[in-house]
Formats: structure tokens, sequence, C-alpha cells
């Protein structure tokens, strides 16, 4: 019996582990592609991971308390305290990981297209670029940029289109590589509308 209950507590420890995966997933930037439908999905994954997190724990606790196998049971018990710190830093923890100093943020001026763009510039030459039309979907995007006499120009290391370009035609058609730089403003070159970012 004792086999049994903790050959079922590693089943839900793989499924914690590979749900939280997919959650962190969504913290690593430039891997934010996603509309309105998906937040739903993305949640459920959050709830989830919450959920099975609190149940090994309880679990855990409980046979502990009976002397079950109690080493096993405190392994399991940090294993998801240790996840649960991981799936747990927020984005921006990770961004500045993975980027380092941020150097300067612009963000967009409204438009008639309802095209919303935030260019986040980070010292050692890299940027996150997220993008969204209306609110209703989302793309994240990361690479290198050069800026030379008020000239700024973005290089994506990620693909820039997937199948939601053929949908989303206006987003897609207004990620922009090209900025000039005018006092705090930076106006895009190659955006098909009249897309602007003032400094924040």
């Amino acid at each position: 019996m004792n086999f049994l209950r903790a050959s079922g507590q590693l089943v839900f420890i793989v499924l914690y582990i590979l749900i939280g995966k997919l959650v962190f997933q969504f913290k690593i930037p430039g891997y934010k592609i996603v509309t309105d439908g998906d937040e739903g999905f993305i949640a459920f994954f959050y709830f989830l991971l919450i959920v099975l997190g609190l149940g090994l724990l309880l679990n855990s606790y409980i046979f502990l308390l009976k002397g079950h196998w109690k080493k096993f049971r405190i392994a399991v018990m940090l294993i998801v305290f240790v996840l649960a710190l991981v799936f747990g830093v927020p984005s921006k923890v990770v961004n500045s990981f993975y980027f380092g100093e941020q150097v300067s943020t612009y963000s967009s001026i409204q438009n008639e297209d309802l095209i919303w763009t935030d260019i986040k510039l980070f010292e050692n030459h890299k940027f996150l670029y997220s993008s969204s039309l209306g609110g209703e979907i989302m793309v994240e995007n990361i690479g290198t940029y050069e800026m030379k006499n008020n000239s700024l120009k973005l290089f994506f290391e990620n693909k820039q289109f997937d199948y939601r370009e053929e949908y989303y035609k206006v987003l897609y058609e207004n990620i922009g590589t090209e900025y000039t730089l005018d006092n705090d403003t930076l106006v895009c070159e190659n955006c098909k509308s009249d897309i602007q970012l003032i400094k924040r």
C-alpha cells in the first residue's frame, strides 16, 4: 500500500514538473505569442499547478505526521517548495537575469489602429519588443539593437511571424525594425501605420 501511495505521488510530481515547465516558458523573453482565447488556457495551467503543488504538500505533510517514509515525504515537500519558487519568479526578474541592466523603455502613443508597442533597450545591446493589437493578441520578440545618429535598428532573433499573421495582418505589418529618435520619441520608419513611441 505504501509503495502504491509513493508511486502515485511520484506520478503527481512528474506532472507538477511538466506543467511548471510549460508555465515557466511564458516568463522566458520572446516566448509570449498569445491571444485573448489563450488566456483561459494559460490560467487553467496556472490553476492546475497551484492545486497540484498544494495537494502534494498536504499529502506529504499528513503522511509525514503518520511516520510513513519520512525521508521521501520531506524530499517531496522540498521539491515542491523549490520548484514553486522557480515557477513563481516574476517575469521582471527573469528579464533582468536574461538581459541585465535596462537602459530605456519606449511605449506607444495612441494610434488609429490600436497597436500598442513597448521596446525595452538593455545595456548589453539586447532588446525586448512586445506588441499587441487592441489587447487582442500579444507578440513578444527579442534580439539585438544598434543605435547610431538617432537611428535605431532592431535585429530580431526569433521568428517574427507565425500562423496568426494571416488573421492579424495589421499587427504584423507594424512590427517595425527601423526607428528614428526625435527628442524622446521613436518614429517607426518601416511600419505601415504611423507608429510612434515615447520614452517612459
